[in-house]
């Protein structure tokens, strides 16, 4: 992630929400890029990455945890934020980076300049650094890249979590497998939930008669969610920055 003075450009994606509808998009964006101010500034991350967890969010933001799970993971899904290190053990919230130079339809890295366009008519051009970039251009193709490569990732990492709790050696390749974890994540639950149900259900069940059942077909069935619920605090996101109070959202850009 690229810095001047101790400063950064809003990822291009912010500049689509509309200031009605995705009031709640624009407060989180504004959130987030205060947290990477502090880090930037006082952290121990490198620049332009951030703690964050969905309690602290919910607290913060003084939304539910089902709101605040769906912002991160719509901020995901759109690229202004990718997750560095998972959260999900040893009481540490997660890490994420702010990608402050991507747009739609392009990769990390890639250099803008080449794609500077001429304005036209179309009211769905965006303004960034003085030079006009059209962002709808593939904008279902990418998306649909985009949520494949990663669901493998995330079914890969979860099966392999799986095998490591349990001692097993269930295959990621599995398309029952694959087709249990798309199908919570179709349902709104996010990559840190099979976490945590492995968690809930490995210190529940192993070494007792129950542990047959430490497999992805029991844990990510349609009773994924109750499993989720049954302990709220075990393994709970606890946020490092205590001295850091809620911020006051001010709309300053």
């Amino acid at each position: 992630m690229q810095s001047q003075r101790g400063y950064f450009k809003t990822n291009i994606q912010v500049l689509k929400f509309d200031n009605i509808k995705d009031i709640d998009k624009i407060i989180f964006n504004h959130y987030i890029t205060k947290k990477v101010n502090y880090n930037n500034m006082n952290g121990n991350l490198p620049k332009g990455q951030f703690y964050i967890s969905n309690g602290t969010v919910s607290k913060d933001l003084n939304i539910s945890i089902g709101k605040a799970k769906r912002l991160i993971k719509n901020f995901k899904e759109l690229n202004i934020i990718q997750l560095i290190q998972l959260g999900n053990t040893d009481n540490k919230p997660s890490v994420y980076e702010y990608n402050n130079n991507t747009y739609l339809g392009h990769d990390l890295g890639h250099n803008l300049g080449s794609n500077i366009k001429e304005a036209s008519n179309s009211n769905n051009l965006c303004l960034l650094n003085e030079h006009i970039y059209d962002i709808d251009n593939d904008i279902e193709n990418s998306h649909s890249k985009k949520d494949n490569i990663n669901n493998n990732k995330i079914h890969s990492c979860v099966v392999d979590y799986l095998n490591k709790k349990t001692g097993k050696r269930f295959k990621k390749t599995s398309v029952k497998t694959k087709s249990l974890i798309n199908a919570r994540l179709n349902e709104g639950f996010d990559e840190e939930d099979f976490y945590k149900v492995i968690n809930i259900k490995s210190k529940q069940w192993l070494n007792t008669e129950m542990e047959k059942y430490l497999r992805p077909e029991t844990l990510f069935s349609n009773k994924f969610e109750g499993y989720l619920n049954e302990e709220v605090d075990i393994n709970e996101d606890i946020d490092d920055l205590d001295d850091i109070k809620p911020f006051d959202i001010e709309f300053d850009f």
